[in-house]
């Protein structure tokens, strides 16, 4: 059960690890090619709320997945 823990807890660490490196790569292209500072605010607003959704979403499905489910 520790081994299971441990790679629940990796695969989260994952998860998160790629969403951040991600959004942060869609951040830096938003703030270099977004001309007007209220299509950048509405762009960042956007990935901020799409980067949450996946990082609740992909989390509530690896907390709660059971791969013996019959």
């Amino acid at each position: 059960i520790v081994f299971s823990v441990l790679v629940l807890c990796a695969v989260l660490l994952l998860l998160w690890l790629a969403q951040l490196h991600g959004g942060n790569g869609m951040r830096t292209i938003i703030a270099d090619y977004a001309r007007k500072d209220h299509t950048r605010f509405w762009l960042n607003s956007l990935l901020a709320v799409s980067m949450l959704l996946v990082l609740v979403v992909g989390t509530y499905v690896l907390l709660t997945f059971d791969p013996n489910i019959s």
